[in-house]
Formats: structure tokens, sequence, C-alpha cells
């Protein structure tokens, strides 16, 4: 009977869909299960679509979603509190870093990519401007 029943899931296993993401291990397709998204729980299918996937998702232990929403609202509490004893230079300052320090990896790629050809113009206008000099 044991043996029929690993039979029946093994022949499952072979025809189920599978993550299919490369292992870091040796490159090949990941052989997991997937989840709703198409990739298996180690190949981001626990991370949420759309605008919602970076809010806290909740978990499969009621108790874990709690103890997990209680230290964000101890850690936004510990921010307000800082955030009421700046000065308003302070505030003003930390605002201005705020704006400036933009967490999204995309936008810090678009600035180092922006820097990099805003350098390689200047040098390029100089180069021009050192070969008009000389003829």
């Amino acid at each position: 009977m044991l043996a029929r029943a690993r039979q029946i899931l093994r022949r499952m296993r072979q025809t189920a869909p599978m993550c299919g993401a490369a292992r870091r291990t040796d490159g090949e397709p990941c052989r997991n299960f997937p989840l709703e998204n198409g990739r298996c729980k180690f190949h981001g299918g626990l991370v949420p679509k759309g605008k919602n996937w970076h809010r806290v998702q909740p978990a499969h232990n009621p108790k874990r979603t709690l103890a997990k929403l209680h230290e964000i609202e101890a850690r936004q509490a510990k921010q307000r509190k800082r955030f009421a004893r700046m000065t308003p230079e302070e505030r003003e300052a930390h605002q201005a870093w705020q704006a400036s320090h933009n967490p999204n990896p995309r936008k810090r790629w678009e600035r180092r990519v922006a820097l990099e050809a805003r350098e390689l113009l200047r040098l390029a206008d100089e180069k021009a401007r050192a070969k008009d000099l000389d003829e």
C-alpha cells in the first residue's frame, strides 16, 4: 500500500508544474512545487504581488503575526518620539536627507547612471575644447 502511494506521488511530481527558478548550487531548474505566482517559497513564491508587496502579510501562525505587528508598532512609536524631540532645524535637515536618499534601488541606479553620463559629457566637452585650442 505504501509503495503504491509513493509511486502515485512520484508520477504526480513528474507531471506537476515546477518552480523553474535557477538553483544556486548547480544552476539547474528548481523542482519544488510552485505557489500562486508560479515560484516556490524559496524563490519568491511568498512575496505578494501588486501595490501591497511591501506590507505586512499575515503569517500562518497568528502569534507570529501579532509579534511582527507589535514590533512594527514599537519601532514606529520610537521614530515618532525621536521626531517629536527634534528642533525645527533638525527636522528640516532630516526631511531633506529623507528626500535625497530614496531607498528605491531603481532610483539609486538611475541617479548613478545619470551621474556617470554627466561625467562622460563633461570629459567629452573638455576634449573638444582642448582640440579647439590646439587648432
